[in-house]
């Protein structure tokens, strides 16, 4: 049994010298600042959203209509145009 357990533990410290630690840390590095920036742009959005003065323009909302909700403002409207 304890040469099992040599056996593997030489293994395990054979596969430690393949890793590139140098390497494995600035890419690390990397992703933890894009993960922090895409953060700060998600706070960001959060901000302007939450901001009830925040002005948001009608081409803007016209953008995110559906194409039922579209029908019914089309219709609504030609029932003004009509009652008016």
């Amino acid at each position: 049994m304890a040469d099992n357990n040599e056996t593997a533990s030489a293994h395990v410290e054979d596969s430690f010298e393949d890793i590139d630690l140098d390497s494995m840390s600035e890419s690390l590095a990397a992703d933890l600042e894009n993960a922090f920036e895409n953060v700060e742009l998600l706070k960001e959005d959060r901000d302007k959203i939450g901001d009830p003065d925040a002005s948001v323009s009608y081409t803007h909302l016209r953008a995110h209509e559906t194409d039922s909700y579209l029908v019914c403002r089309l219709l609504l409207e030609k029932k003004n145009k009509h009652t008016s």
